[in-house]
Formats: C-alpha cells, sequence, structure tokens
C-alpha cells in the first residue's frame, strides 16, 4: 500500500483489487490496532510511548534482553529499537551493559524507576484494554477469542520470507 488510510472504510474502499473477505480482515486489524493505540496512548497518559512500555514490560517479564532480541519479538526494526531504548536509558527506565558474549550487542535491564514505572502503569493499561469488552455478551467474547488465537497462531507459526 502506497498511502497510508486512516479508517477502515478508507481501506475498504481501496482494497486493491484482494479477495474481499481476506481485505477486510487485514483491514479490520490493521484498524483495530491504530484505535487500541490511539485508546491506549490516551489512558496511561504516561510519559512513556506505548511501544517504550511495551518494551519494559518485556524486559521485566524476561529480566533481561538485547535489542535484537526485542525487535523480533515486537517486529520492529533495530534501528527504532536502538532509538526506542536511548531513550528509556535516558529516562533512566532501563539500563544498558556490554554482552559479554557478542561485543556488537547490549544486555538490555530494567531499573528500579522502570520497575516502579511499568508496576503503577499496567492496571491501566488492563483496564483501558478490557473496559469496552466487559460490556460484550459472553458468548461473543468466547468467539473472539477462538478466532483471535487462531488468527494469532496462524500468523506466529508461518514461515518468515
Amino acid at each position: 500500500m502506497s498511502e497510508e488510510f486512516k479508517t477502515w472504510p478508507e481501506v475498504i474502499e481501496n482494497n486493491l483489487g484482494l479477495p474481499d473477505i481476506e481485505f477486510s480482515i487485514v483491514a479490520g486489524l490493521y484498524s483495530m490496532q491504530k484505535e487500541l493505540h490511539k485508546l491506549l496512548s490516551h489512558k496511561i497518559q504516561s510519559e512513556l510511548s506505548v511501544i517504550q512500555l511495551e518494551v519494559l514490560n518485556r524486559i521485566n517479564e524476561k529480566g533481561f534482553c538485547t535489542s535484537s532480541e526485542l525487535a523480533t519479538v515486537l517486529r520492529v526494526s533495530k534501528a527504532n529499537i536502538t532509538g526506542v531504548t536511548r531513550r528509556m536509558e535516558e529516562k533512566g527506565f532501563i539500563k544498558k551493559k556490554p554482552d559479554p558474549k557478542d561485543f556488537r550487542s547490549n544486555i538490555l535491564t530494567i531499573t528500579k524507576k522502570g520497575e516502579k514505572k511499568i508496576n503503577d502503569t499496567l492496571p491501566h493499561f488492563i483496564d483501558a484494554m478490557t473496559k469496552d469488552l466487559k460490556e460484550m455478551p459472553p458468548r461473543e467474547k468466547e468467539i473472539i477469542n477462538k478466532y483471535l488465537i487462531n488468527l494469532f497462531y496462524t500468523l506466529s507459526h508461518r514461515n518468515e520470507d
């Protein structure tokens, strides 16, 4: 896609000749991702961006990791992760130290300030994600969950070209 579409209807109107159902799914996922990002950015009102919170959460869960691991897991470029982690280190949320196994790489760890930030922010993050879902009928949530799990499995287990 050469131009960026802002809403699902705009994407659907410009489906570029792809099969309707597949394109509708892709367009829906794209729109949902943008809406979730906006919702989270607004709700958590943090000094950290959504990607920085994802990085912080990943390091917190794992204990430590490298920029390359983060780029792979979060599916962003290494250059993007380098900038994100540099800003996080400047703010005092993470520390970088040379990887003794690979002099070209750094080990990223979370600081006390980072732990506090993730512990303070996570409840707001979860609340923002679940608030609207609470009003959906349980059966609809079960169906959506089932298909999201299947879709996630399909996407995460495909061969990378």
